[in-house]
């Protein structure tokens, strides 16, 4: 009976012993917490363990280093991520704390009141003790009175393998940062088409299926999942930059498991022959490379409504498959049909409904390849950025709490609030006048398709085509019953004609619109020049090509040689198509008729367009600016150009009979080159240098002979009668006498105009004749 008593009495000591050691590493965990700062180095890192039995989240937690302090979740992670896994370890890189190996305090809170306690979980100090946060860890009883672990050199870390609460259980080492994670099974590759994708430990890309648009539930099995096989691993290690929370293990309808990513469960393709292949991206519109910054993907899936009801892409009663764009954890994507181009006309400015129709406002990032980055733009909602599709804002609905769930159709009516297909016809008051930039002729008009719009030289009667019949065929009208411009353009110069067929055509600046039927892609210019009619629309021409006929003040039509008769002439014209005239007094860059008071330039004033855009059938280099008494004048082939303030309508010519037939003769393209003024050196060279050229006529070669008082680079050019450089020179012109011999054997017969240049700027014009 002793024997007995005695033993139940060591039981009960045992009991309470272990009771209170319990009770004891209780009180210690609650003091540090689940998560503990184990290495500091002297770089900045800081690596923090998980000590308990569940994943611990770490993206809200604070370090601080008096008077510094860190959102754990802004920093960089040298290792592991936010979620750290029992046993396991993150690593940070500080950027802000100002950590040295000589002195310091790191203390790590489960929020920002630094200085209260009752978030501040665990502690160490080095180099001395005192710290400013030690009072509040020794008055938790997660520091010791007094303790500081010693400083330590520059490559050096401080480490603790447990639970330390005293500078003894802390050791001066080599840093062995990140020993504790494990090797990632998932990781993070640059793909150079793609931008950052998934891949197994291997370099195996993995996928997304657009049809997994149930959760926890793959769509593909059979023989699809041995053309598509499964990616599974039983603990995902995800690589830096990818968070463990974002994993996750479905059991497939064979009973098989499967890993997935945001809820998308992940494939490789048996097509990726090599590792880092990405073949399989947009198979059949359903496959896509899996990546980590997707803010839109595309499910396809049934439209089932709030009512339990299933509908088609059509928002009736039925079944059928439809694409639509979702979250990147797919959550789905809405429109809003009272809603117009990039404007949102639900959300109010309180915000107080986006409770139920959250706006989308993630930024512009990463888009599957099946939809084009350029159909996404930002939008501003009282002052939040909301992203939107085809013009249209985006929303999601609250009570869509499951990936794949489209309950939103339904509300206030069917339709009402349709998912944003990628079949989405684009928002209303989209452009459908482009401005588009393009390689070789800067802004040119296109479609809202991208399809390029051109002008033809033979419209030159107001609100008339000239291009009919076959014409029209191989140059089919662009028409749109309301156009409205992209921005840059402006809607007061677009209209509408109605053709001699009866049909519509869009015009722009007066120009009929037409697409060319051998553009056959979106982009493509190939018919700039041809037959000389044909240009691309361009919003900056300041000057034109028209082809027409010459009908004088006096009603009478006239040739090119300005006698009566019935021609087709080619004439320059401004932007809207008025015409462009040269007077005959008029020399080289010099305007002989304006009066120094403009009083007559009312009937004809001067053309004082800058230097910009001119069709491609003519060279920029022909048009070039004078000044007539301090104004600005545009110039062809040397001749001031004017226009007539009687041709109130595109095409009229009616200056050509003023004065006398031909003296004012429209600027023909084929036109020569104005007459030289008294001396061919250009004003600012006048008194620097003289030209001389010798033999004229010139056979074999030209001898140019340059007296200067100025040195620099020279640049001669032979221009032919319509304008084209034949042959061009350079030569280095010194102070004094300089001759140039130009071999000109090679050219035509005719007369020629040449151009020199000094340092870039016009020196000099004279006129040769090669026979």
């Amino acid at each position: 009976m002793v024997k007995a008593q005695h033993v139940n009495q060591k039981r009960r000591s045992a009991f309470l012993f272990n009771s209170l050691f319990f009770l004891l590493l209780l009180f210690s965990f609650s003091l540090h917490g689940q998560v503990i700062i184990t290495e500091v180095s002297a770089n900045g890192e800081v690596e923090l363990k998980n000590i308990g039995a569940s994943n611990a989240n770490i993206g809200t937690y604070w370090l601080c280093n008096f008077p510094a302090y860190e959102l754990i979740s802004d920093l960089t992670f040298t290792c592991g991520s936010t979620v750290i896994e029992p046993g396991k370890v993150a690593v940070v890189k500080t950027s802000d704390l100002g950590i040295t190996a000589a002195s310091g305090e790191v203390g790590l809170y489960t929020n920002s009141t630094f200085t209260s306690a009752a978030g501040l979980i665990d502690y160490v100090e080095w180099g001395n003790a005192g710290h400013t946060r030690a009072v509040l860890a020794i008055g938790k009883g997660i520091w010791t009175q007094g303790s500081f672990v010693p400083a330590f050199n520059s490559g050096q870390s401080i480490q603790t393998t447990v639970n330390a609460s005293a500078a003894t259980d802390w050791k001066i080492a080599t840093p062995t940062l990140c020993d504790l994670v494990a090797a990632p099974n998932v990781n993070l590759a640059q793909n150079a088409k793609f931008g950052a994708v998934l891949t197994d430990s291997t370099g195996r890309t993995l996928y997304f299926f657009t049809r997994d648009a149930k959760k926890d539930t793959s769509f593909c099995n059979g023989t699809c999942a041995t053309t598509w096989p499964i990616f599974y691993r039983e603990k995902i290690s995800p690589a830096a930059g990818l968070k463990a929370s974002d994993f996750g293990t479905i059991t497939r309808a064979d009973g098989k498991k499967q890993s997935t990513y945001k809820g998308w469960p992940l494939h490789i393709y048996s097509g990726d022959a090599e590792l880092g292949d990405s073949n399989g991206e947009g198979i059949g519109t359903f496959w896509y490379v899996a990546k980590p910054d997707y803010k839109v993907m595309i499910m396809d899936g049934n439209l089932k409504g709030l009512d339990g009801i299933t509908y088609t892409s059509k928002y009736v009663p039925g079944t059928e498959r439809v694409k639509y764009l979702v979250d990147a954890y797919g959550r789905t994507l809405y429109t809003f049909t009272r809603d117009s181009l990039l404007k949102n006309k639900f959300t109010n400015s309180t915000f107080s409904n986006n409770a139920i129709w959250p706006i989308y406002n993630d930024t512009l990032t990463k888009f599957p390849s099946g939809i084009s980055d350029t159909l996404f733009k930002l939008t501003t909602v009282f002052g939040r950025p909301q992203l939107t599709f085809k013009g249209w804002p985006l929303y999601q609905y609250s009570q869509d709490s499951v990936r794949g769930h489209t309950k939103g159709i339904t509300v206030g009516a069917v339709g009402r609030w349709p998912v944003a297909a990628p079949t989405l016809a684009t928002a209303p008051s989209a452009p459908n006048v482009i401005l588009t930039q393009n390689a070789k002729f800067g802004s040119i008009l296109t479609d809202s398709t991208g399809r390029t719009l051109y002008f033809f030289t033979r419209d030159a009667k107001k609100d008339t085509s000239f291009c009919n019949g076959t014409c029209a065929t191989t140059w089919p009208i662009f028409y749109r019953e309301k156009i409205t411009p992209a921005a840059g353009l402006k809607a007061s110069d677009f209209g509408t004609i109605t053709r001699a067929d009866g049909k519509k055509q869009s015009t722009y600046k007066g120009w009929p619109l037409h697409i060319y039927s051998v553009d056959a892609v979106l982009g493509d210019t190939k018919g700039e020049g041809i037959g000389t009619f044909w240009y691309v629309a361009k919003p900056d021409y300041k000057v034109m090509i028209m082809d027409g006929n010459l009908k004088g003040l006096d009603g009478i039509t006239y040739t090119s040689k300005y006698v009566p008769g019935t021609e087709r002439v080619k004439y320059l014209v401004d932007a809207y198509g008025r015409t462009l005239y040269t007077f005959t007094r008029d020399s080289l860059l010099k305007n002989k008729f304006t009066n120094s008071t403009f009083s007559n330039n009312g009937i004809w004033p001067i053309y004082n367009d800058t230097l910009t855009k001119f069709p491609s059938g003519i060279s920029d280099t022909l048009f070039k600016l004078t000044t007539v008494f301090g104004r600005q004048q545009l110039t062809f082939k040397g001749w001031p150009l004017y226009q007539y303030s009687q041709d109130s309508v595109r095409g009229h010519t009616k200056g050509i009979t003023v004065g006398a037939v031909g003296r004012w003769p429209v600027a023909s393209p084929t036109l020569g080159f104005a007459p030289s003024a008294t001396t061919a050196v250009q004003e600012a060279f006048r008194d620097k240098l003289s030209l001389r050229l010798s033999p004229v006529p010139a056979n074999e070669s030209l001898l140019l002979e340059v007296n200067s008082e100025i040195a620099g680079e020279a640049v001669g050019t032979l221009y032919n009668l319509n304008g084209q450089a034949m042959k061009q020179f350079n030569f280095r012109l010194y102070e004094g006498k300089n001759q140039s011999r130009v071999d000109v054997s090679s050219l035509a017969k005719g007369l020629y105009l040449l151009s020199l240049t000094i340092d870039g700027q016009p020196a000099a014009y004279e006129k040769i004749i090669k026979y």
